[in-house]
């Protein structure tokens, strides 16, 4: 995903239910190692934020290794 698409575009309704706390992007990963282990993947989550203008909480990851725990944290102590 972050690598083949520079962003995604997000039907109108659901932009506007997240703008107004009815709804949130969750990106789910159950496997280890695949998300975070590149900076541009929270630079890509980042972007598509500042893309609609959503509040950072609007978008969630739910990710199953320690490892990208730590990476996140690392990057932006």
């Amino acid at each position: 995903l972050f690598n083949k698409y520079p962003t995604i575009e997000l039907d109108e309704k659901l932009i506007k239910s997240i703008k107004s706390k009815k709804a949130k992007i969750i990106f789910f990963y159950i496997t280890e190692g695949y998300f975070g282990e590149e900076q541009t993947n929270y630079e890509w989550l980042e972007n598509l934020s500042t893309k609609y203008n959503f509040d950072k909480k609007c978008i969630r990851r739910l990710i199953r290794g320690i490892y990208t725990q730590y990476k996140k944290w690392k990057l932006l102590k």
